[in-house]
């Protein structure tokens, strides 16, 4: 099981992304000294846990470290009895990628990363409904 720690140090959210699951926050963090994401699951039962969370816990911690264009999870925070992932901050999402001109050769590694992943998530019986 990861580390559990509150969330006390957590600056204010940089932003705040909303998707099906839960909400996303990008913080500094003052103890890691770094830019990080703060993922709160939407759904969660009274122990503070929903399937979903226990699951993408589960399947974090086994790839932990097994590819690069993964985002691992670092810590599971807990704030008034609601667990959280906070996982590293990815240099840019690729949404920001989106609608802007790219190079030929940016379009053609963040395709190869991309596919790599998958690749390698779907080699390991998982089938990611999220791609980001």
């Amino acid at each position: 099981m990861p580390k559990r720690h509150r969330v006390d140090n957590a600056g204010e959210d940089e932003e705040k992304v909303e998707g099906g699951n839960g909400v996303v926050r990008l913080v500094h963090d003052d103890r890691l000294g770094a830019r990080v994401a703060i993922k709160t699951h939407k759904h969660h039962d009274e122990d503070g846990l929903s399937a979903d969370c226990v699951r993408e816990i589960v399947l974090l911690q086994h790839l932990k470290g097994h590819h690069p264009h993964i985002v691992s999870m670092e810590e599971l925070l807990v704030r008034d009895g609601v667990p959280s992932l906070l996982m590293p901050c990815a240099y840019r999402p690729l949404d920001e990628y989106i609608g802007y001109p790219m190079e030929d050769e940016s379009v053609q590694c963040v395709h190869d990363h991309l596919v790599r992943a998958t690749r390698h998530l779907h080699a390991h019986g998982i089938v990611h409904r999220d791609v980001k």
